[in-house]
């Protein structure tokens, strides 16, 4: 597929990186089920993440979305309501306490202008919420939800086995970008947290996979910016 990169980040785990945003969509495999992080920001690309899912994995699907910006849940419809889907898979899972439908009326031109298709009525938010310390079973692989927080007021980063998933709490491609309900006190310590975890690779949800050193780095960098000591960090103009 065109412009569309997909990467094996472990036995278990692979990138799939999109043109729009440069948003990267994560695959988690297990035996029973498979897990698709964050899906992308409207039905072309959503199409595109399915696609790379499928040539991958023929096993129901997990949904779930790491935080309320477009790019990384307005394509979930495209991969809920699949053909011969069954009911329990029709449902997304996100951070708790998400006002969905107004981030999603806050957003809608910017979105817009990348994915002409868009409709109000394909949106399909999280309908379930995930808690921290939640395990997600697909079937001899275990995946652990930590609810943090930073880049937006509540972001789910995951953990499987020594991958780690952070969303956009981590981002390669560029400068970490801040909204109305970004927190930098709270990004530094939700990068504690993940550290904390021991794991050797985080996902990151811009961009390619990174390292632990990838990781200090930024959060040096976000440090700095909270006490004054940076240039500045990209105020939220684009998605993230």
């Amino acid at each position: 597929m065109p412009g569309v990169e997909v990467e094996r980040v472990s036995d278990a785990v692979w990138r799939v990186g999109t043109p729009t945003v440069g948003l990267t969509s994560v695959l988690v495999r297990g035996e029973q089920r498979a897990l698709v992080v964050d899906t992308g920001g409207g039905p072309r690309q959503g199409r595109q993440v399915q696609r790379a899912v499928r040539e991958l994995t023929a096993l129901p699907l997990v949904v779930v979305n790491t935080h309320d910006h477009w790019d990384h849940w307005f394509a979930n419809a495209v991969l809920l309501d699949e053909p011969g889907s069954a009911a329990e898979q029709r449902q997304a899972w996100g951070p708790p306490a998400v006002a969905w439908e107004a981030r999603a009326r806050e957003q809608w031109s910017e979105a817009l202008g990348h994915e002409p298709e868009l409709r109000p009525d394909v949106l399909r938010p999280p309908t379930g919420t995930l808690e921290d310390g939640a395990v997600l079973d697909l079937g001899g692989l275990r995946v652990e939800v930590r609810v943090l927080g930073g880049h937006t007021a509540y972001d789910l980063a995951l953990v499987a086995g020594e991958v780690a998933l952070p969303g956009d709490l981590v981002e390669e491609s560029g400068p970490p970008q801040l909204d109305r309900t970004s927190s930098l006190d709270r990004w530094v310590e939700s990068l504690d947290v993940l550290l904390a975890t021991g794991t050797r690779t985080f996902v990151s949800g811009h961009g390619r996979p990174v390292d632990r050193a990838f990781v200090v780095d930024q959060q040096r960098w976000l440090a700095a910016q909270r006490s004054g000591g940076g240039a500045g960090v990209g105020a939220s103009a684009g998605p993230g």
